[in-house]
């Protein structure tokens, strides 16, 4: 049996290949599919998040229909980045809730899935990730991988350290999607070396005591 939200997302692929965007809030529905990324210590209430429907250009050249989770204060813009990212034809190979991965990042991560919202630590820490805020988002982590020291994540990336290259779904500093998140305010995890001592290329993310004092 198909889920709810893939039903929806079947659905909504069914146009042109044009770009389809819609917001909407968590209902029970969807709210079923989050087992393992919702947790009741999150640190921002479910009532405050939304999901967001995106169309978006996949590996295989094709128009697809993927969904992530936002805070209801950036969703229309996220509506807007994507936008941009599509126009582009810039490729995202798999956009699916983290849930599929039974909430695990890292397994997420090897099978180069885009997402957005896990009420999670961060990675090596206790603190509440800005995953859980939905003020994250990583894309193609395979082609856009963390390192830190010898600790890589996705651990099958290695063919995209390399960061003078310009392959296929790689986020390079100045191109389209690092500027469409950049002009709105977003910071991007490849630019982290020099004051973190590490970088997390897949990444962009949003202060949450900036975004929630609005």
């Amino acid at each position: 049996m198909k889920s709810f939200l893939l039903v929806c997302l079947l659905t909504a692929s069914l146009s042109s290949q044009e770009y389809v965007s819609s917001i909407s809030e968590i209902t029970p529905e969807i709210f079923l599919e989050m087992p393992y990324s919702w947790k009741d210590n999150n640190p921002v209430p479910l009532e405050d998040l939304r999901l967001v429907s995106v169309s978006y250009w996949g590996f295989d050249d094709q128009v697809h229909q993927g969904a992530m989770i936002f805070h209801k204060i950036v969703a229309e813009e996220i509506r807007e980045i994507f936008e941009e990212i599509f126009d582009a034809h810039f490729p995202i190979e798999k956009m699916v809730f983290v849930d599929v991965y039974q909430g695990i990042d890292e397994r997420s991560a090897e099978d180069n899935n885009s997402y957005s919202f896990c009420s999670r630590a961060i990675t090596m820490g206790t603190a509440f990730s800005l995953h859980s805020y939905g003020l994250a988002v990583d894309l193609n982590p395979v082609q856009n991988p963390y390192l830190r020291g010898n600790l890589l994540i996705p651990n099958n990336a290695e063919a995209y350290l390399d960061r003078t290259e310009d392959l296929k779904g790689m986020i390079l500093p100045n191109s389209v999607v690092y500027n469409a998140f950049i002009k709105r305010g977003w910071d991007w995890g490849g630019d982290w070396m020099p004051i973190r001592g590490y970088v997390d290329y897949q990444h962009f993310d949003k202060d949450p005591e900036v975004v929630l004092a609005q």
